[in-house]
């Protein structure tokens, strides 16, 4: 069987978890496991931070009294003190579902724009650099680009 995670390799990790009243399998080959999990420490009962003790299963938000075995069953947290509450918890879960724990995010549709405004201020700075050292010829090269960028950013604006 092939990991749940990577669909590569080899699932060589195999265990049942009884969650929200249902019995859920996970197959994972040592790579991912390891880098989702951690190793995994035997004699402590402890399967990489995928199990959770009793106490902390009954453990609840100080605010709202949610339950991680509430989260568990619904899927949904009370408050938004649950998110600072149960952080631990529930960086491992998005680890395991989306295969990392930070947020990449996507690109808008102004992104060129924001490109430009960030290139457009980096040449600012060569450009008054350029004047400073006396470079004259590198910064009308400057001041050429930066006038490319500003036709393109907010048009051309000779009207007479």
């Amino acid at each position: 069987m092939l990991c749940q995670h990577c669909k590569k390799r080899q699932s060589t990790i195999h265990y049942t978890v009884y969650l929200a009243n249902k019995l859920e399998n996970f197959n994972y080959c040592p790579e991912c496991y390891h880098s989702l999990f951690g190793s995994l420490k035997y004699g402590e009962n402890e399967f990489g931070g995928l199990l959770l003790d009793r106490e902390d299963v009954n453990r609840s938000c100080p605010v709202c009294k949610t339950t991680m075995s509430d989260y568990k069953s619904t899927g949904l947290l009370g408050c938004p003190s649950c998110y600072d509450f149960f952080r631990s918890e529930l960086i491992k879960s998005i680890k395991r579902i989306q295969g990392k724990d930070s947020h990449v995010g996507k690109v808008g549709k102004d992104y060129v724009d924001h490109e430009l405004m960030r290139e457009l201020q980096e040449l600012q700075a060569k450009l008054e650099t350029a004047l400073r050292n006396r470079r004259y010829s590198e910064a009308g090269m400057l001041n050429k680009r930066m006038t490319e960028i500003t036709k393109i950013l907010y048009g051309d604006k000779n009207d007479g």
